[in-house]
């Protein structure tokens, strides 16, 4: 992207304001010259007063005899005052092409320090307009970077906000149905030692354990007292670990979101009930 200005003239002062032109484009900067924008057939006010004046960075207004009683000169400077107002920025910068014009201005005009630019006063004021482009351009980028900035903020809060009301629903959606997770778990049965027991009692007789945190082992524990073995052979029926591992006992409960997994600082694997199985457990009392 380049800077841009806009030319605001009277065609009777044609030359001097080609001329300026396309000196601005020799200095990387683009100009809004309404010969150059203004094809045959567009609405004149349109590409003004919507397309040229808000695209700009700076708008040149150069005041002559001829521009002074020009009723499009006065209306794009209306224009340029007003977007001057609106965004905060001054981006105006006037010059008059004899020092008798200025007994031509407005009041509010002679206020100003308005300096000459003419072909014989040319390069000095050319510099100015070039350096005020650059600087307004500068200005202008750095507030558009924070917009960028403060519309990618207000895009994440919005999203985050978004996931919060998505997690809320599923929480929401999620409450346990306590009847149909102990129907399930009732038909998950384990016998040994002419002893069987279902998963939703093994899970019962767990409780505390889990609750704090059970390691293999206390599962393990709890597997040979609730078949009575010490993990010894028990003669036909072989021995409880080639029959049942404790995995038999948590896979199914973690497939169904009631306990999950988490490692020991001793690089153990602790089972622990989730928010689902607290749920669940207290809704069976």
């Amino acid at each position: 992207m380049k800077p841009k200005v806009f030319l605001s003239h009277s065609k009777k002062d044609k030359v001097i304001i080609e001329k300026i032109a396309n000196d601005l484009r020799s200095c990387g900067i683009d100009v809004w010259y309404d010969e150059w924008e203004i094809p045959p057939g567009e609405s004149i006010r349109k590409k003004i007063f919507e397309d040229g004046i808000v695209s700009c960075d700076m708008f040149f207004v150069y005041l002559t005899k001829n521009s002074i009683p020009s009723y499009w000169v006065q209306k794009e400077l209306d224009g340029a005052l007003i977007h001057e107002i609106e965004t905060k920025n001054s981006f105006l910068i006037l010059f008059v092409d004899e020092d008798e014009s200025r007994e031509d201005l407005s009041i509010d005009l002679k206020a100003l320090n308005i300096p000459k630019l003419n072909d014989e006063n040319y390069l000095i004021p050319l510099g100015k307009l070039i350096s005020r482009t650059w600087n307004s351009y500068s200005k202008n980028q750095i507030k558009l970077k924070e917009k960028d900035n403060k519309i990618e903020i207000l895009e994440l809060e919005k999203t985050n906000a978004e996931l919060q009301k998505r997690i809320l629903q599923i929480e929401k959606n999620s409450i346990v149905d306590v009847n149909k997770i102990k129907e399930s778990l009732e038909k998950i049965k384990y016998d040994y030692n002419s002893i069987e027991i279902n998963l939703l009692q093994f899970m019962k007789q767990l409780k505390t354990n889990l609750a704090d945190g059970a390691t293999w082992h206390t599962i393990n524990s709890k597997m040979m007292e609730i078949f009575k073995t010490n993990g010894l052979t028990y003669g036909d029926t072989g021995h409880l670990h080639d029959k049942y591992r404790v995995v038999d006992f948590t896979g199914e409960l973690i497939l169904k979101g009631l306990l999950e997994t988490k490692t020991s600082s001793d690089l153990d694997q602790v089972y622990f009930l989730t928010k689902q199985g607290i749920e669940f457990l207290n809704g069976l009392e």
